[in-house]
C-alpha cells in the first residue's frame, strides 16, 4: 500500500477540511492511503510521526496557504505560506537526495504567495490554484498519472541494489557472473 503524505495548512478551519478532504481522495484509492498531522492521535510525539512518514512516504501532496502579508522594501506588498510545509519540502528533498530516490511530488500554491527557502530554490513547480475544487481535482489526476506507474516494492529492491552495485569493480562482476553461472 503506498503512503501519501499530505502537507496542508491547520490554522483555519477550512485549511482541515480541505486536508480532510485530501486524504478522503486518497484513501478512496484501494492501494493509497493518507498520512495528515491533524488525524495523528497517538502519546508519541507529533514530531516523530510527522518524520516517521517523510521517511516511509511513497509520495508527497502539499498545498501553500496565504499565511500573513510580507512587505520588502521596493517590492509589492505579497504572502507567505505556512513554514511548517517548506520544512516538510526540505526534508523530503534531503531525504531524496541520501536515498538516490525519487519520491513524486504535488504541491498547489494559492495565488499571491511569495516562494521563500527550499521553495524558491528546488524546482517543485507548485501549481496555483484560488479555489480547493482545482486542488482537489488534480489531485486525483495526480495519483492516477504515471508516477505511480511503478510498484513502491520493486522501486525500493531497483534503488537498493543499485546502492549494493555502485562500488563493484570489474573484478567483482566476474566473480558475480561465474558464481550465477554454476
Amino acid at each position: 500500500m503506498r503512503r501519501i503524505f499530505v502537507s496542508c495548512g491547520q490554522e483555519t478551519e477550512e485549511e482541515i477540511t480541505l486536508g480532510k478532504e485530501i486524504i478522503k481522495v486518497i484513501d478512496a484509492n484501494n492501494d493509497m492511503t493518507g498520512f495528515f498531522a491533524q488525524n495523528v492521535h497517538s502519546i508519541e510525539d507529533l514530531n516523530r510521526a510527522v518524520f516517521e512518514a517523510l521517511k516511509t512516504c511513497d509520495g508527497f501532496f502539499a498545498v501553500l496557504h496565504k499565511r500573513g502579508a510580507v512587505t520588502y522594501r521596493n517590492y509589492p506588498v505579497t504572502h507567505r505560506s505556512s513554514v511548517w510545509i517548506q520544512q516538510e519540502i526540505g526534508a523530503l528533498a534531503y531525504r531524496s537526495f541520501l536515498q538516490g530516490h525519487h519520491v513524486p511530488v504535488r504541491v498547489y500554491q494559492e495565488q499571491g504567495i511569495l516562494l521563500e527557502g527550499i521553495m524558491k530554490t528546488a524546482i517543485v513547480n507548485p501549481l496555483i490554484f484560488r479555489q480547493k475544487e482545482q486542488v482537489l481535482g488534480g489531485l486525483s489526476e495526480w495519483l492516477h498519472g504515471p508516477e505511480f506507474d511503478n510498484d513502491p516494492i520493486l522501486a525500493k529492491r531497483e534503488s537498493i541494489f543499485k546502492k549494493r552495485v555502485a562500488e563493484l569493480h570489474d573484478h567483482d562482476w566476474l566473480l558475480l557472473e561465474l558464481t550465477a553461472g554454476t
